[in-house]
């Protein structure tokens, strides 16, 4: 699958990242995405975890502790029940905007107002392209799409939308 980088600042990801695209998260490096944004908004099924599980592995929990410690401000906005995705990410007290009805534009102009940033200051991360990604770009994020942690996943993503990625990454190119 062929990961879309879109309209993304000029700087250049430190050395051991140039010319990489990053296959989970926690690979993004912090300091790259501090150049890039003052807010992100993740995505959460297959982005930071895997699909419907409820705990975040240490590289994740790792990485998210660094975002924090930059300074980067952070909004989780997810399409599962608010109820789980407080178990999952118990630990870090984000504020989330759950269920976000992506791709649809109300959950992302949720999270804007909770990040209290303008949407140019705002990077969207998630790896679907028909949710996350193209809800992002309908507000006017910009937006990097990473592949899915897992191949486990709700089933109408997985026929539907999976199947539609796969014939736009052969049109897509990396930018």
């Amino acid at each position: 699958m062929v990961k879309q980088n879109l309209q993304m600042k000029e700087t250049e990801p430190e050395a051991e990242s140039r010319g990489k695209w990053w296959k989970k998260i926690e690979e993004i490096p912090v300091e790259w995405l501090k150049n890039q944004a003052k807010g992100i908004i993740l995505d959460v099924d297959n982005t930071l975890v895997n699909w419907g599980e409820d705990e975040v592995s240490a590289d994740v929990q790792q990485w998210l502790n660094q975002v924090k410690s930059v300074g980067l401000q952070v909004c989780l906005l997810s399409n599962t029940r608010n109820s789980r995705l407080s178990r999952c990410l118990r630990f870090f007290h984000f504020p989330y905007v759950a269920p976000a009805w992506k791709p649809l534009p109300f959950g992302y102009w949720k999270a804007l107002r909770l990040l209290n940033l303008e949407k140019e200051e705002v990077l969207v991360i998630g790896d679907q392209l028909l949710t996350d990604i193209f809800g992002a770009r309908l507000v006017g994020f910009r937006a990097l799409w990473l592949p899915p942690r897992s191949s486990r996943e709700f089933i109408l993503t997985r026929l539907i939308s999976r199947k539609i990625e796969q014939w736009l990454s052969r049109i897509l190119r990396p930018l």
